[in-house]
């Protein structure tokens, strides 16, 4: 039975609750640094989560239906198709479903660990019309597809090295999923065209690293802080203004 009557998804949605995500770092993260409006919005939700009993409504689109249903196959082709990767099920083959938090603060739930924390894989199923044609196109070179994944997933696998800093390159699976409407569709789910596995070196993702490591804990800061959220560039610029004040005057002060 389980503890406490929860399910290990339960347990789960309880620890990450609150917690700002490796796999929302799109939503917190913007090109000119500073917090955006869209990513002002996503900290009301992480604060929102982070002190009140109730949870927000849940997002369910038919997507991240498919790709939870399908991740113990596509678990399975890794298995099939690359014998050499010793994969441990992060949902599966646990008693608990693996979270950890960052130095930073960071939550990172990864699909799969490689060997002894050796690496990650991070699984994608590729379900739309567009994203299938592009990724599982004959005549589109590998490294045009790796490229277009890294663009497409950067954010969140630069946020799951973070939080393992002796790790030096993460998997990225896309994945295609065998779909019940598709009656013409023959390959098994283990079929080796069903899958593109790309291998990341940390090196490639280390500024956007840096970036994580330096927003992250500004944003977990000022949601604890109950300050006008509206209002954190502000604020943060007048903090930052004020330490260099005080490391100016320090020596004087000493």
């Amino acid at each position: 039975m389980e503890d406490n009557f929860q399910t290990k998804e339960e347990r789960w949605l309880q620890k990450k609750k609150g917690v700002i995500s490796a796999s929302e770092l799109k939503r917190l993260l913007s090109k000119s640094g500073k917090f955006t409006q869209t990513n002002i919005s996503y900290l009301y939700e992480k604060q929102y989560e982070r002190y009140n009993t109730n949870s927000l409504p849940k997002v369910d689109t038919w997507e991240m239906r498919i790709g939870k249903e399908n991740e113990v196959y596509a678990v399975a082709w890794i298995r099939e198709n690359y014998p050499d990767l010793d994969i441990h099920h992060c949902t599966e083959d646990y008693e608990d479903i693996v979270f950890i938090k960052s130095e930073a603060g960071l939550g990172i739930s990864p699909d799969t660990i490689v060997g002894d924390i050796e690496s990650l894989v991070e699984i994608k199923c590729v379900v739309s019309r567009g994203t299938i044609s592009m990724y599982f196109s004959r005549s589109m070179p590998y490294e045009k597809k790796k490229a277009m994944a890294f663009e497409e997933h950067k954010e969140q696998l630069a946020g799951q090295l973070s939080g393992f800093p002796d790790m030096q390159y993460i998997y990225l699976l896309k994945y295609q999923p065998l779909l019940d409407s598709d009656s013409i569709d023959s390959a098994g789910v283990l079929d080796i065209s069903r899958g593109l596995l790309f291998r990341y070196e940390r090196s490639e993702l280390q500024e956007l690293i840096d970036e994580i490591n330096r927003v992250v804990p500004i944003a977990n800061n000022y949601i604890d802080s109950f300050k006008d959220l509206d209002l954190i560039n502000d604020n943060i610029k007048s903090d930052e203004i004020l330490e260099k004040i005080v490391e100016v005057c320090k020596p004087k002060l000493n």
